[in-house]
């Protein structure tokens, strides 16, 4: 789970339309959900999603990782 500025919209190819996401959050949410299964959790977030929830359940059960590198992204992501 990420958050970050995305655009949305509806590609069209002749026999079906499909909406989709476009952004570097995105891809960052993308490549986070794939270290779920490295890191043997339900669910991988970013400190940026944390930050803009307003209620986390049980946040003092989560654990905390380093910052991570991202195939693709420039910068870390801490989670």
């Amino acid at each position: 789970m990420h958050t970050g500025l995305a655009i949305g919209g509806v590609l069209q190819s002749g026999s079906h339309d499909e909406f989709t996401l476009f952004g570097d959050a995105v891809n960052a949410a993308q490549r986070l959900e794939r270290l779920c299964k490295t890191l043997n959790a339900s669910i991988v977030v970013s400190r940026e999603a944390i930050s803009e929830a307003r209620q986390i359940a049980a946040i003092d059960q989560w654990q905390w990782i380093d910052d991570v590198e991202l195939d693709g992204l420039a910068g870390r992501v801490h989670i």
